[in-house]
C-alpha cells in the first residue's frame, strides 16, 4: 500500500492506521455522520485534500455509459471495447487517488 505524511508531525504512516473520531461539528445536509481522521502519533486531525479527490471523476464516463445502456437499451456502437476502455480510465483515477493521497491540517475540533 502507500504511506501518507502527517502534516502535523511529519511521520509517515499508512492511511489505514489513521484513527477516526466523531467531530463536534454537526453533519451537513448531505452527510450521514461526521467522522474525522486522527494521526496515530500526534493525535492531530487531518483531512484529505478535496482538490486531490477530483481524480475520482474519471469514473463518471463509465457510469454515464452504463446509465444510457440501461435507459435507452440501444447499442449503436461496440460497447464491449468502450466499457473496457472506460473501466481502465476509472481504474487509473482510483489509482491516482489512492497512491498519491495528500493530507492537510484540519481545524475541526
Amino acid at each position: 500500500m502507500f504511506k501518507c505524511k502527517c502534516p502535523w508531525c511529519g511521520e509517515k504512516t499508512y492511511l489505514a492506521h489513521f484513527g477516526r473520531k466523531l467531530s463536534k461539528v454537526p453533519p451537513k445536509w448531505y452527510e450521514t455522520t461526521r467522522y474525522v481522521l486522527v494521526c496515530p502519533y500526534c493525535n492531530g486531525i487531518v483531512k484529505q485534500n478535496p482538490k486531490h479527490l477530483l481524480w475520482i471523476l474519471l469514473f463518471l464516463p463509465l457510469f454515464a455509459l452504463l446509465f444510457f445502456d440501461i435507459v435507452i437499451e440501444m447499442k449503436p456502437w461496440n460497447v464491449t471495447e468502450l466499457h473496457w476502455g472506460l473501466l481502465a480510465l476509472g481504474a487509473l483515477g482510483a489509482y491516482i487517488v489512492v497512491f498519491t493521497a495528500k493530507l492537510e491540517k484540519s481545524s475541526d475540533p
